[in-house]
Formats: structure tokens, sequence, C-alpha cells
């Protein structure tokens, strides 16, 4: 089972996180290892052939009782502030996810997809990769090849 989208490394040597906000009333959960997207200013879960931000690492905010939350995943429960999640979203970063479809090369295309759930154990993302017909990310190297396991970097 894919824990989502893991950064890897940078063709540089060097990544960063970024802070971008997460709107407190957005009761949707962003797992850990989940690509995200910008609407109208913050960050929300992405689906297939939407122009990705970076991988979700987890986000801090003050709790409806005013103490501060650090968490490896949004779990969005009302009542919540200043909620702001955390990316890996530097350019030329390349990510370690699994090929549902098992039939990526290295330099195929392909696309995110959404694995339909999560490890909530551990709040942990089921997103993966497979056949392109959007050509969302490249196929950098095959990581392991008996458990689909590949290296993508964003197109």
């Amino acid at each position: 089972m894919s824990n989502g989208f893991k950064a890897l490394r940078h063709e540089s040597g060097h990544s960063q996180l970024s802070e971008y906000d997460i709107d407190p009333t957005n009761t949707e959960t962003i797992w850990n290892g989940d690509m995200v997207i910008l609407t109208a200013g913050k960050i929300v879960q992405a689906a297939t052939n939407e122009a990705h931000v970076g991988t979700f690492v987890g986000c801090m905010y003050v709790a409806a009782d005013g103490s501060q939350q650090f968490s490896p995943y949004w779990n969005g429960v009302a009542g919540s502030t200043d909620v702001r999640g955390l990316v890996s979203d530097t350019s030329g970063t390349s990510y370690v996810v699994t090929d549902s479809s098992g039939t990526l090369t290295v330099g195929a295309l392909c696309d995110l997809v959404d694995g339909g759930g999560e490890v909530a154990s551990i709040g942990a993302s089921t997103m993966t990769v497979g056949a392109s017909t959007n050509g969302d990310f490249s196929v950098k190297s095959i990581v392991d090849a008996a458990a689909n396991t590949v290296e993508i970097v964003i197109v």
C-alpha cells in the first residue's frame, strides 16, 4: 500500500518546506503525502488534472481550546484557527510514490491517482501514480520494481 508522495531529493541538493494557509472551515482531510493545489489562495487535496503545488507533509494550527497543535495531517476539525500547512514545493524535487498501474518505465509520463482512502492510524496518503493521459509527472527512476515504486518529478 502506498503512503503517498514522499520527497526524495532535489536536483541541486537542497529543498525546503513552505507554509501555505488552509481554510479553517475546510473539513476535507489532507493526508501526509497528498499532492496539494491552491484554491482561492489556500491549499486543498489535489485531484487528477490539476496544477500541483507540492506534497503535504504536515500542519500547525490553534485548536478550539486555544492550544497550539502540530500534526502530520490536517484533520478538518471545525473550530481551529491559524491553520498553516507545510508543503514540499521546491521546483526540481523528486518524489517516491507507488505506480498503481505497474507498467511505468523510466522516462514515461504518469498521472496522479487518488487511492480512495488513507492509512488513518498514521495520517498517511494512499495517492499513487498511474499510466498517463495528461502527463502530470515524469518517471525518473524505478526505485523498487517488485513493489512498483518509482521516483517521479513534476512536469
